[in-house]
């Protein structure tokens, strides 16, 4: 099923894929591997969080990717191409994750976003987890319970409110 693009979503009100952030949390600073990516991404959020260190990216506006197989394609690619220094610090993290948004809209009734086995392999090779998150479509205010979806987020790459991991 081909989907509407994310810009697309405020006119359709359909359920789209939105983008792939990673996210690395660590017991030591991030800045090498921040460093080592330079200008393929955007960082997000660089510092201490929640008692450790994290790192929140995605890819550069200008690598924007149609699905979030080929965009977590294109971070096990940076990944894998990354210095000593920085790799090491991708390495040493605990917990690493190519987190996939979605914006949840009023149809179709069903949506699938498929991850090939070749994608999961490769996610697998640089020690990676596969997150999704889904935001909900809210009901109108008209008061008639028509569910419609909520203003799309003005900055895709800078999500907020997930439940980041504990571990």
């Amino acid at each position: 099923m081909a989907l509407k693009q994310a810009d697309d979503w405020d006119r359709t009100g359909e359920t789209v894929y939105l983008n792939v952030d990673a996210d690395v949390f660590s017991t030591s600073p991030l800045d090498a591997l921040v460093a080592g990516l330079k200008n393929k991404i955007h960082v997000n959020y660089l510092g201490p969080e929640s008692g450790r260190f994290s790192a929140h990216f995605s890819l550069g506006s200008f690598k924007h990717s149609s699905s979030a197989d080929s965009a977590i394609l294109q971070y096990v690619e940076l990944i894998e191409r990354l210095p000593d220094s920085a790799r090491r610090d991708w390495n040493d993290s605990q917990h690493r994750a190519f987190n996939i948004g979605i914006q949840a809209g009023v149809r179709p009734r069903q949506c699938e976003f498929a991850i090939g086995a070749s994608t999961v392999a490769a996610a697998a090779r640089v020690d990676a987890s596969i997150t999704v998150t889904v935001y909900a479509a809210e009901p109108t205010t008209s008061g008639n319970g028509d569910i419609r979806p909520r203003s799309r987020p003005t900055n895709r790459s800078t999500r907020t409110g997930r439940k980041r991991p504990a571990g």
